[in-house]
């Protein structure tokens, strides 16, 4: 928690753009964001779920745009900030964005395959 800020947006405004760059991630603590790629509706993420998690690790552009569904608190985590922290610290967010990435690529699969629902839809 000393290692984040806390924020708060209105629905509809934009929290994360695809393509820019940021080394930060993003914990939602009440309210629901939608994620799109390429004006297209992926997902949609509520309190006690993270996203910005892969522009953190790898530093690359943000693959995707998260937009406020309705007004959302969330707790927002510079890398700078994060590496202050104690290691065993390091280490839980480390291990919680690699079980996210792993869940989200999960449903993506089978998403693909077939053998799951579309995303929530708007």
């Amino acid at each position: 928690i000393n290692a984040s800020a806390w924020q708060r947006v209105p629905a509809g405004k934009s929290i994360i753009l695809e393509g820019e760059t940021d080394k930060a991630f993003y914990v939602i603590v009440e309210g629901t964001v939608d994620v799109s790629k390429n004006t297209r509706h992926i997902d949609c993420l509520g309190p006690g779920d993270c996203f910005g998690e892969m522009g953190y690790v790898s530093g690359r552009g943000r693959t995707a745009t998260i937009t406020a569904r309705d007004e959302v608190t969330f707790m927002k985590a510079q890398a700078p900030l994060i590496e202050r922290t104690s290691v065993n610290c390091q280490l839980r967010f480390h291990k919680l964005f690699l079980h996210t990435l792993i869940e989200r690529l999960s449903r993506a699969t089978d998403r693909i395959a077939g053998d799951a629902p579309e995303a929530k839809a708007p």
